[in-house]
């Protein structure tokens, strides 16, 4: 293989990358249009639409009050509080409502500027009355007066739905889009990253060593290929692209041995390490079950240069940490 191919398959990486983020853009610019599209939305007359036995779930709705909120009941779920009021518009119909506290909070402010002359448009979505919502009010109502409203004609005074301001249909749609957007983001960013940093190393590789010398080497008819670990063993020289472009000589190679990661007691994965004499660590090439092609990529090393130390042993943790005393 060139070098050259050996570059295109690392700028993959970031081609990976940058179509992960056009495809985050795309989930944002959905979840934007999709608020856009609920912002721009007319509403219907609630009123009209009880009249008419027309108030489902899902419709957009406005009512206009004259009257301050009365709050009868809240509900905690998940560290929120709902707060629910009733409301009555000019023609003493009542309605139920969820508000958020900026409105309710603006409400009494138009109201004590505005006094006798207050009145307050709301606008939300339709959602079908639980029947623990319906006990709430039936209770609040039967509090202050023998109104004899029952769950039997409730629809009738009250519809079957009440009004949320407070969130939209959209709401779970539009928040997964934006939560698709952010981890596909991390990802990208990594893999980003990941490439920045390994064309860093593999420019640094291509300036020490000769690419036309490289090349001559894998091209040998004793070199040994491992595809799947994307790993030359030349006469030379170790080459290895499986991440950026690296190239070991094995005179360079003091110990290597095999190091599985694991994750909760579960390995996750299987590396051929290398020490070298200048004491860095490479995670030369990887697999996942495969231990044995690893085991003939170390003796196949060891081939090339019989000083080098293989397996992790407190043995060869001693002699490595004896070797660096004595540089």
């Amino acid at each position: 293989m060139k070098i050259d191919n050996m570059v295109k398959l690392l700028k993959k990486q970031l081609f990976i990358g940058i179509i992960l983020v056009i495809i985050s853009v795309c989930c944002y610019f959905g979840a934007f249009k999709i608020k856009e599209s609920v912002n721009s939305k007319v509403p219907e007359n609630w009123n009209n639409l009880i009249a008419n036995n027309n108030d489902s779930e899902g419709k957009y709705v406005t009512v206009t009050t004259p009257y301050i909120p009365y709050q009868f009941g809240e509900k905690e779920e998940d560290e929120v509080v709902s707060k629910y009021y009733l409301i009555i518009d000019t023609n003493f119909n009542y309605y139920v409502v969820r508000l958020t506290d900026d409105t309710y909070n603006d409400m009494i402010n138009q109201y004590d500027d505005k006094g006798d002359s207050f009145s307050y448009e709301l606008k939300g979505y339709l959602y079908n009355t639980p029947d623990e919502l319906k006990n709430l009010v039936i209770n609040a109502f039967n509090e202050e007066s023998d109104s004899g409203l029952t769950t039997d004609n409730y629809n009738e005074y009250l519809g079957k739905c009440y009004l949320d301001e407070t969130e939209t249909p959209q709401d779970g749609i539009i928040g997964a889009l934006n939560a698709v957007g952010m981890i596909i983001d991390v990802f990208a960013g990594i893999i980003i990253i990941v490439f920045f940093i390994n064309n860093s190393k593999t420019n640094k590789t291509l300036h020490k060593y000769d690419k036309r010398d490289i090349e001559e080497e894998i091209g040998k008819e004793s070199a040994i290929f491992y595809q799947k670990l994307k790993l030359y063993i030349t006469d030379k020289y170790l080459v290895s692209y499986a991440g950026a472009i690296n190239v070991i000589e094995y005179a360079d190679i003091y110990w290597t041995y095999i190091e599985k990661v694991r994750y909760r007691g579960i390995t996750t994965g299987k590396y051929v390490v290398l020490i070298t004499k200048d004491k860095k660590k490479i995670q030369l090439t990887s697999t996942f079950k495969d231990e044995k092609i690893l085991n003939e990529v170390i003796e196949k090393i060891h081939d090339k240069n019989a000083d080098i130390l293989v397996g992790y042993s407190s043995e060869n943790q001693k002699a490595f940490a004896e070797f660096n005393k004595n540089k």
